[in-house]
This record gives structure tokens, sequence and C-alpha cells, in this order.
């Protein structure tokens, strides 16, 4: 039926006349204006409970989109939506389902795995290792995102980006995680169950090998009481920047070699817990890491015989805490501190080395070293200095005059390339058994003296460069040297500047001397030669350069004229005596 209002509106009202048609007319238009507006709400009622329904059940379910922001809104489930607690009860906000490798316990999910780790990977359908396959047989069970997987070694994600993948294993049958993880390369980070039981592990060697996307390691709470070896546990981990083992139990362990190998975004490590007694190998521990600062103080060395490599390229360290340990077992220093660019003093004083036999480019490298305190050093069994203090560029003076070095049978570059050291006292040197000398004082440019005058060169095969580039000698005594075995002198006064004389007269090279281009190169105040000893079997042409002094003397022997004469600097004159 319509009604025209306005129509009825118009038409005057007599309330003494009114109808029996007006009066239901007028019954039904009060009856039909309730009526609409309860249908209207009812209706808005309906739609906005079933929106809310809809809300609040996908609220509690763990696939929604942006779960922090929901769970913030209306505080569904304390714990929050993540890889533990997969759905909450909206009534008690407490989880109501948990992953499979964790048990529900009281609205929480307590872990009931032995470690988690968590894989990055960059593309779509990317197969990439999650362990090491040996160890298959220990794992009982293993959730890859959130569900129950299969066992499996490798595994192939759909999607790109973090996965996480929990691994309960057979603890009471594991006596050995070495090479675990060994050359899992996606692997980013790794944390092991409080409870997990290690009680039974006597290996960790090579645990962590090349995993170079590893960026933390949490083993704060790991049982390592029964470990007896760590040898290569983080090699070239060299993604490394934290890393919690303070608690390690390392009385039992024997073995620490190159344990943080490699590790150059490392820049701490705590290893005042660690306790050494049983400890023999810990050659390259620290080899290459990014630690600032190491204190191994503490650490007991007395079974420890070799120190090799053991802070070989720690480019970054300023400071080392070493003056307590036992070094008195240790035979082998071999590159201890090569490369340590950024030490800049090192007080070994307190080092026991009456066992040491080499110290092979111990100091080598370390360009920042101002200063080495090696006063307390027995080398009375060293037979090896080669570049001990090479290119340790800093070092304005140097005491090694304790040295025994009657073993010792090579000095190759012992002291090249330290450029600031401008005195140096070597003068008690015995060196009856060295056979190399080579480069041994390369670019020492600021020493102007040099006492080498009781040298015994009686073995020595080569001075190759012995000098080279000592451009503020201005004398130097060779009148001792004998040298019966010598075959190079190439290179040996180049560069020397500042020389104005060299008398060779006391070497004996009949024929062997077979190497001696270059020698007195680039010496511009040279003015006195004496090369008598030289014989005619030997070539002369690359002996001088035009960088000499002017009007010098040469002194030779009447059998070398003929091939010498026309070699002999413009301007000089040649002494002849006869041979």
């Amino acid at each position: 039926m319509e009604v025209n209002i306005e129509k009825m509106s118009s038409i005057p009202l007599n309330e003494n006349k009114i109808t029996k048609n007006e009066k239901s007319f007028n019954s039904k238009k009060c009856l039909i204006y309730p009526i609409s507006i309860l249908v209207i709400c009812f209706f808005i009622i309906g739609i906005g409970y079933t929106h809310i329904k809809e809300d609040l059940g996908n609220r509690g379910h763990y696939q929604i989109q942006n779960i922090e922001s929901y769970r913030k809104e209306l505080r569904i489930c304390e714990t929050g939506l993540d890889d533990k607690c997969l759905t909450c009860n909206d009534e008690t906000n407490e989880c109501s389902a948990c992953n499979p490798l964790f048990e529900l316990v009281d609205g929480k999910c307590i872990p009931n795995y032995s470690f988690k780790s968590v894989y990055h990977t960059e593309n779509a359908n990317e197969k990439i290792d999650l362990i090491y396959k040996s160890f298959l047989n220990y794992i009982i069970e293993m959730s890859i995102d959130n569900e129950i997987s299969s066992i499996q070694s490798y595994y192939e994600f759909p999607t790109p980006g973090a996965h996480t993948v929990y691994f309960k294993l057979d603890e009471s049958k594991l006596t050995s995680i070495g090479s675990m993880f060994s050359y899992v390369k996606k692997m980013t980070s790794i944390y092991f169950n409080p409870k997990f039981d290690g009680s039974n592990l006597i290996d960790m060697q090579a645990m962590f090998y090349e995993c170079n996307s590893l960026t933390s390691v949490d083993l704060t709470n790991f049982n390592t009481q029964n470990v007896q070896s760590m040898a290569n546990m983080f090699y070239n981990c060299y993604s490394l920047n934290k890393i919690n083992i303070s608690n390690f139990d390392t009385r039992k362990v024997k073995n620490m070699f190159r344990m943080f190998f490699g590790c150059t975004s490392l820049e701490s490590i705590d290893l005042s817990s660690f306790e050494t007694r049983k400890l023999n190998e810990m050659s390259k521990m620290f080899y290459g890491s990014g630690i600032t600062n190491i204190d191994i103080s503490n650490f007991d060395t007395e079974n420890v015989r070799s120190f090799l490599d053991l802070f070989n390229g720690c480019r970054n360290l300023t400071t080392i805490k070493i003056s307590k340990i036992r070094t008195y077992n240790i035979n082998n220093m071999d590159y201890m501190f090569k490369d340590c660019s950024s030490l800049i003093k090192l007080d070994l004083s307190s080092f026991d080395t009456s066992s040491l036999t080499s110290m092979h480019e111990m100091f080598s490298g370390c360009s920042k070293l101002t200063s080495i305190n090696l006063s307390s050093f027995k080398t009375d069994k060293v037979t090896k200095l080669v570049n001990t203090f090479k290119d340790c560029s800093k070092l304005i003076t140097l005491d090694i005059s304790n040295f025994d070095t009657s073993r010792v049978s090579m000095m190759e570059g012992m002291l090249s390339g330290c450029e600031n050291l401008f005195y140096l006292d070597i003068s008690g040197f015995d060196t009856s058994k060295v056979y190399t000398m080579k480069n041994m004082f390369y670019n020492c440019s600021i020493l102007t003296s040099l006492d080498i005058s009781k040298f015994n060169t009686s073995k020595v095969s080569t001075m190759e460069g012995m000098f080279h580039g000592c451009s503020s000698l201005k004398n130097i005594d060779l009148s001792k040297f004998n040298t019966p075995f010598l075959n190079s002198i190439s290179n040996m006064f180049r560069g020397c500047s500042s020389l104005t004389s060299i008398n060779l007269s006391s070497f004996s090279v009949e024929n062997h001397l077979y190497y001696r281009e270059y020698v007195f190169y680039d010496c511009p105040k040279l003015v006195y030669i004496d090369i008598t000893p030289f014989t005619p079997i030997m070539t002369y042409d690359k002996l001088f350069n035009e960088n000499i002094g002017a009007n010098g003397v040469i002194k030779i022997n009447k059998t070398i004229l003929n091939k010498i004469e026309k070699y002999v600097p413009n301007g000089w004159k040649i002494e002849v005596i006869e041979g």
C-alpha cells in the first residue's frame, strides 16, 4: 500500500468527525513505524555479529597476517604466535597448540628438541645442507618451518628467506658431534636446548667447519665435561660475530688446534673459564681471527709443545694478556705473532724459552710494534731466526744482545724491513753455523753503524741483499769475513748511499761466486772498493751502475784486469796487484 504523507498532512482533521476507515488507517500507521525500526536494528546487529565472529575466528588462527598487530590490539595469547606457539586460546590467553617439537604444559610451549638452527636461502626451490649426513642415524624427529619432516640431511625450500629447523636427537647414543655441521654453508645461527645432554660427548672437532654464513652460536649451557677435542671447531666461520662459550668445561680437552681459525668477524672471546691442564695442542688457535684483545693468562700450557701460528694474521689485535702462561716446554714459536699489525707493545719478559728451537717469522709483519721485551729469552737451542723481525717497521730499538746464536743456521731476512731501527747490538752473535744471511739487514735505512766484525762466515753460502737499502750505513768492517762457500753476493750493498768504502779483501771466492749482479748499484758516495780476491772466471758487466761516487779507486787482481777494465766507472782509477 502506498501512502502519500504530503496529501495526508493537507487533509483537515476533525477529531469529532473521524470515520471508521480513518480509525483503521491510523491504527496501521502506528504499527508500521515500530516494526520497521526493529527490522532495521536486527539487520544491523546481525551484520555486526557476523563480522565480529569471523574476525575473532581469524585472530585465533595461526595463519593470520600481521599477528603482532592483532595480539597487541586484543592481547590474545600472552606468549605470542611464533615458531613455538601455533594457536592460542581466546578465552584463557594461553597457547593451545605448539610446534611439533615443543610440549604443551599449562598453556606454555616447553622445548622438546635438542637444538634449533636457522638457515637462509636466496632463491626459490633452493636445495641446501642442513646437517652432516653421518648424523642421520641419531635424529629421532625433525620439523622444518613448523611442520614435521622426514629425516634428511638436506632440504629444498620452496621460498627464499629464513627457515627454522628443529632437531631431536637420541642424545644418549651421541659420543661425537665432530663435523656435525661441516660445510653447512647456509646456516646463520644455532641454539642448543639448555637440557641438551652432552655428558657422553668426547669429540667436538670441526663441529662448525666452514660454516661461512654462521653469525651467532649460543652454547651457554652446553655440557662439555668429557670433551677431549675442539680442534677446527669454528674453522673459517668468517661471518661469526657472536659466540657464547663462557661456561665450557675444558678440563679434559687436549686439542684446540685451529679452533677459531679464520673467524675474521669475531672481535672478542671470553675464555676466562677455560681450564687447560690437559691441553697439548693449540697451534693456529686464533689464526686470522678478528679479535681485538685476548686474555689467555689463565691457560695452563705445561703440556703444550708448540705455539706455531698462534696469533698469526690477527690484524686487529691490540692487546694480549699472556704473561702468566708456562712456556718452558714450548719448542716452536714460528709465526706466533706474524702480521699482528695493530700490536704496539709486547712484553714477553716472563717467557721461559729454554726448550725453544725455532723463531721463524715470529714477529714478522708487526708493523706498528714499537717495543718488544725479550730480556728473558734463552735461545741456546734455537736453529732458525729467519725473518724473525721482518717488516717491524716502527721498531726504534731492539735489545737482542742476550741471544745465544751458537746453534742458529739460518738468519735470512732476520731484520729485513726494520726501517726505523737506529741502534742494534749483535756484536756478540755466534754465527759459526749460519749458512744464509740473505737480506739479513735489508732496508734498515736508518741504521748508521753495525758491528759485525766478529761474525764467523765460514759456512755462509749466500749474502745476497744482506745490506740492500741500508742507506744510512756509513761504514762497515768485513775484514775478518772468511767465505769459502759463498756463492752469491747479488745486491749485497745495493742502495747503501752513505757508504764511502767497501773492503772485500778477506773474501775467499775462488771459482764458486756465481751470483754477483748489482753488488755496488746506487752507492753515490762510494769511492773505494777492494775486490782483490775476485777471479777471471767471473763476469763484471753488472757490478756497478752510473750512480756511484766520482773519481774513486778500485783495487783488483791483475788476472781480471782485461775482464773488468771496460766496466769500471768513468773517472775511477784502477789499482792492480799481482795475483
